[in-house]
């Protein structure tokens, strides 16, 4: 007994039974042979194209013994559709991004492509690929097309590119002026209620496309005020490449180091300074007035009186 499985019904194997004795037989489906005489007999199976999709058979090749009995010799040859491959070609990522890539087809078929490769062994039929945005470096890219749709042929190769582009960029915010230590008062804000405070020079990642704001505001540090410049500036951000900003921090005001000497210890000076925008200040000792604004300032001294020393004296 031959008996064929696998290919559609209607369909026809390709199998041959012979025998050293010169025996042939061609055999197309289950066929059940009578009337053979004792001896070797080797089935051969070839593959077959049905609708343009070859077919293999296993085994291609079995050596049976038949013998004077009742009970019949068997060989079964099981056909199956040829496999195909797919080769998947990812193009515009960065090196050491992953594709975010997943393919899903016959039978359940399910698999995770993360870059260019091939996929083998598969069953002829329809595939779908669908690919998603990727984040990497604090920036994200995009595929051009969300989904794939690819027929992986018999016994061939289909293939499909997916291509990425970047479609967040950055923004390099540089602060320029402050001394050591000291922090700047910028604000960044953009597209969505996108705001973002900056104290140092830095670079924002991950922007969406669009116009962002960047505002300075003045700080005090070292008992002075750093004023920004410009204090409000407009960046573009496209997805072609990181926009720019500089802040460029100034002092605007000044300090003044009044000296006083020649006062016994203990003794208080009464220098009145005075300057712009009615500024007046009271110095009893030698300090430094900070955070004073740029102009002219007048020194008034007073006479002071020191406390007088009281002497007891004891007899000897």
């Amino acid at each position: 007994t031959v008996t064929v499985s696998g290919l559609p019904a209607g369909s026809s194997g390709s199998i041959t039974v012979t025998c050293p004795a010169g025996y042939t037989q061609q055999v197309a489906a289950t066929t059940f042979l009578t009337g053979l005489a004792p001896g070797s007999y080797t089935v051969t199976a070839t593959a077959v194209t049905i609708s343009a999709r070859p077919w293999t058979p296993s085994p291609a090749t079995q050596n049976l013994t038949v013998t004077a009995s009742q009970t019949p010799v068997s060989a079964t040859v099981t056909y199956v559709l040829q496999p195909g491959t797919m080769t998947v070609t990812v193009n515009g990522l960065p090196a050491g991004a992953n594709a975010a890539i997943s393919v899903s087809g016959p039978g359940g078929y399910a698999n995770a492509v993360l870059g260019t490769t091939t996929l083998t062994g598969l069953v002829p039929g329809d595939y779908t690929l669908a690919v998603a945005a990727v984040s990497h470096a604090g920036h994200t890219w995009s595929p051009a097309a969300a989904s794939h749709v690819v027929s992986v042929p018999s016994g061939s190769t289909a293939g499909v590119t997916v291509t990425y582009a970047q479609t967040t960029r950055g923004l390099t915010v540089t602060v320029n002026g402050l001394p050591g230590g000291a922090s700047a008062a910028v604000t960044v804000t953009g597209p969505g209620g996108y705001s973002k405070a900056v104290t140092a020079t830095t670079t924002l990642a991950g922007l969406v496309p669009g116009s962002y704001t960047t505002t300075a505001a003045n700080i005090s540090t070292g008992g002075q005020t750093y004023a920004g410049t410009p204090a409000t500036q407009a960046s573009s951000v496209t997805a072609a490449a990181t926009a720019t900003a500089t802040v460029t921090y100034a002092q605007t005001t000044g300090s003044l180091t009044v000296t006083i000497s020649g006062l016994p210890g203990g003794t208080a000076g009464a220098v009145q300074v005075t300057g712009p925008g009615g500024f007046s200040q009271q110095v009893t000792a030698t300090s430094t007035l900070t955070n004073l604004t740029p102009g002219s300032y007048g020194l008034a001294a007073s006479t002071v009186s020191p406390r007088r020393l009281r002497h007891s004296c004891r007899p000897c």
